[in-house]
Protein backbone atom coordinates (compact mmCIF):
# COMPACT_ATOMS: atom_id res chain seq x y z
CA UNK A 1 0.00 0.00 0.00
CA UNK A 2 1.53 3.27 -0.41
CA UNK A 3 1.14 6.73 0.92
CA UNK A 4 -1.82 8.09 -1.38
CA UNK A 5 -3.82 4.64 -0.70
CA UNK A 6 -3.31 4.85 3.21
CA UNK A 7 -4.40 8.43 2.84
CA UNK A 8 -7.68 7.54 1.30
CA UNK A 9 -8.21 4.66 3.77
CA UNK A 10 -7.87 7.11 6.44
CA UNK A 11 -9.89 9.63 5.23
CA UNK A 12 -12.69 7.31 4.17
CA UNK A 13 -12.46 5.61 7.99
CA UNK A 14 -12.28 9.57 8.96
CA UNK A 15 -15.39 10.41 6.93
CA UNK A 16 -16.99 7.12 8.76
CA UNK A 17 -16.66 8.10 12.04
CA UNK A 18 -17.69 12.03 11.22
CA UNK A 19 -21.05 10.29 9.81
CA UNK A 20 -21.51 8.55 12.76
CA UNK A 21 -20.89 11.48 15.05
CA UNK A 22 -23.36 13.85 12.90
CA UNK A 23 -25.67 11.09 13.46
CA UNK A 24 -25.23 10.69 17.43
CA UNK A 25 -25.54 14.49 17.75
CA UNK A 26 -28.66 15.08 15.35
CA UNK A 27 -30.29 12.49 17.88
CA UNK A 28 -28.71 14.27 20.58
CA UNK A 29 -30.04 17.29 19.29
CA UNK A 30 -33.73 15.98 18.81
CA UNK A 31 -33.77 14.65 22.51
CA UNK A 32 -32.70 17.97 23.72
CA UNK A 33 -35.52 19.81 22.33
CA UNK A 34 -38.11 17.43 23.30
CA UNK A 35 -37.08 18.04 27.06
CA UNK A 36 -36.73 22.19 26.45
CA UNK A 37 -40.10 22.24 25.19
CA UNK A 38 -41.38 21.25 28.39
CA UNK A 39 -42.84 23.83 30.30
CA UNK A 40 -42.42 23.12 33.49
CA UNK A 41 -39.31 20.47 33.52
CA UNK A 42 -39.04 18.09 36.43
CA UNK A 43 -35.57 17.93 38.34
CA UNK A 44 -34.94 15.04 36.55
CA UNK A 45 -35.48 16.49 33.54
CA UNK A 46 -33.26 19.63 34.19
CA UNK A 47 -30.54 17.02 34.87
CA UNK A 48 -30.89 15.09 31.53
CA UNK A 49 -30.99 18.65 29.54
CA UNK A 50 -27.51 19.37 31.24
CA UNK A 51 -26.19 15.85 30.86
CA UNK A 52 -27.48 15.97 27.00
CA UNK A 53 -25.05 19.25 26.32
CA UNK A 54 -22.57 18.00 27.82
CA UNK A 55 -22.78 14.64 25.66
CA UNK A 56 -23.72 16.88 22.35
CA UNK A 57 -20.62 19.29 23.30
CA UNK A 58 -17.89 16.71 23.42
CA UNK A 59 -19.36 15.06 20.01
CA UNK A 60 -19.05 18.32 18.48
CA UNK A 61 -15.65 18.82 19.44
CA UNK A 62 -15.06 15.09 18.27
CA UNK A 63 -16.39 16.13 14.51
CA UNK A 64 -14.09 19.16 15.27
CA UNK A 65 -11.01 17.30 15.28
CA UNK A 66 -11.84 15.12 12.54
CA UNK A 67 -12.43 17.85 10.25
CA UNK A 68 -9.17 19.80 10.96
CA UNK A 69 -7.46 16.34 10.33
CA UNK A 70 -9.03 15.80 6.99
CA UNK A 71 -7.29 19.40 6.06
Amino acid sequence: MDLTEDHNSQAAVNQDDFNRLKTQHTQLEKQLSELEDLKFPTDSEESKIKQLKIEKLAIKEKMERLHLLET
